[in-house]
């Protein structure tokens, strides 16, 4: 369905994460341990050695990794650009909402989240620099996840999902969002 919704949450989006890597993990150790008997297994994995199998779920759960990465860091920048759009519509008085009114003015329908949204926040939103910082690094992994890690990332750490967790979580713990109406 296509349309305006809700995004999910980051602990939605965790719970599923961990559920999913959970029963990845169940399933190659059952495939593993021979638990399976050849007629209930999927053709592409038939004939795989032990340490074939194991490399194949470690994959698995490397591309789970990335998704569920990529998931949160746009369930974040959703909540971010829907806490814009209703404090611009709203008029409210508070210094990020005028500060973001202003951007609406100047930029149209096309605000940026990193240097206008983000930027707001760390110059009139009283959260602290690194907190956005750390989110805007994020973004070039987001942006190597979304289209198709064709070239080598330039993203400065490494993450996981539980670091993105870590970093959307406390954004969106600090600043002060409405909820969507």
């Amino acid at each position: 369905m296509v349309g305006v919704a809700t995004p999910p949450s980051l602990s939605f989006i965790w719970a599923w994460f961990q559920e999913t890597a959970a029963g990845l993990k169940l399933r190659e150790s059952q495939l593993v341990s021979g638990a399976f008997t050849p007629s209930k297994i999927e053709m592409h994995l038939l004939g795989l050695t032990h340490s074939e199998l194991k490399e194949l779920f470690h994959l698995y759960l490397r591309e789970l990794n990335e998704v569920v990465s990529l998931t949160m860091i746009a369930a974040a920048e959703a909540k971010l650009r829907l806490d814009f759009e209703q404090r611009v519509s709203k008029r409210r008085k508070d210094k990020i909402s005028r500060e973001f009114r202003e951007i609406r003015r100047r930029r149209g329908t096309r605000v940026r989240l990193d240097e206008d949204i983000l930027e707001a926040w760390a110059v009139a939103g009283g959260v602290g620099k690194s907190t956005i910082g750390n989110f805007r690094r994020l973004l070039n992994l987001r942006d190597w996840l979304a289209h198709g890690r064709y070239w080598a990332p330039k993203i400065g750490q490494q993450y996981d999902a539980h670091g993105v967790f870590s970093v959307t979580n406390r954004l969106l713990g600090k600043l002060p969002i409405f909820p969507a109406s």
